[in-house]
């Protein structure tokens, strides 16, 4: 995508929702609209065309969608608290319409519960590793998403011996994963190189990754990969590096409301 490309589709969606009389059509757009305005980190529009969404009739699917938007806000708004139970609960509404988007919503689920472990979704981390588990394995060959969901559930209920063969398989597999799976769930894909102690793996990920959300306009999720992509700098010694991320993360955080913890200026100052 051309730079601000998400801002600008998200524009022209919320220009249409009041262009159609169909009462259909202005549900899919008021949502689509909202998706696409929190990515483009306008938090406030999001929010408030999610609202518009869903004081239509919303079928079981565009309820799910809403259900996961409602998550990836909590996310960015408190870093965790009641996050992973949203996007758990919004993930298993999902497998009934879209399995691919509910794996998404899995890997969202479980980074937020890891994130926020210490804020007592420890319980909530454990269901989700669980639901993963049963989720009917994808057709044909694994994907990059379903090799990670898999690893890293398995880490947790069947130990490393088990996982950490999967989890190489997905290291491979995500680092040339599509652009548009990076602006997805692209932020929980390095874990496969952290467990698998694949340094240079996860700094080319980092690199990549941050690049193409920066490129895309995607704002609201930018300081999560200016952050992960600092932290990989202050852990290889490029302090410097890691200051000037740390700088434009801030800048970002600080114009869409994130509320990102300062991770990598603990790390850096520790």
């Amino acid at each position: 995508q051309a730079r601000g490309g998400v801002a600008a589709a998200a524009a022209f969606l919320q220009r249409a929702v009041g262009l159609t009389a169909d009462p259909g059509r202005r549900t899919e757009r008021a949502l689509a609209a909202a998706e696409l305005s929190f990515q483009a980190g306008e938090l406030e529009t999001a929010q408030r065309l999610l609202a518009k969404a869903e004081s239509y009739q919303l079928d079981g699917f565009q309820a799910a969608r809403a259900a996961l938007l409602r998550g990836h806000v909590a996310v960015i708004l408190s870093y965790g608290n009641d996050a992973g139970l949203l996007l758990l609960k919004a993930a298993r509404h999902l497998e009934a319409f879209d399995l691919e988007l509910a794996r998404e919503a899995y890997l969202t689920a479980y980074g937020s519960a890891m994130s926020a472990g210490h804020l007592g979704e420890a319980a909530v981390f454990l269901d989700i590793c669980r639901a993963i588990e049963d989720l009917p394995p994808p057709q044909g060959a694994p994907d990059a998403k379903s090799l990670l969901l898999e690893g890293l559930a398995r880490m947790h209920t069947d130990g490393r011996a088990v996982a950490i063969p999967i989890l190489q398989r997905a290291a491979n597999a995500v680092a040339q994963m599509p652009e548009e799976d990076v602006l997805r769930w692209g932020w929980i894909a390095p874990m496969a190189s952290h467990v698998t102690w694949d340094s240079d793996g996860s700094t080319a990920i980092y690199e990549r990754q941050a690049r193409i959300v920066r490129e895309a306009g995607a704002l609201v999720e930018l300081p999560v990969y200016l952050t992960s992509l600092a932290l990989d700098k202050v852990w290889n010694g490029d302090l410097a590096g890691a200051r000037l991320l740390i700088a434009e993360a801030n800048t970002v955080a600080a114009a869409t409301g994130s509320q990102l913890p300062p991770f990598a200026t603990l790390r850096l100052f520790s």
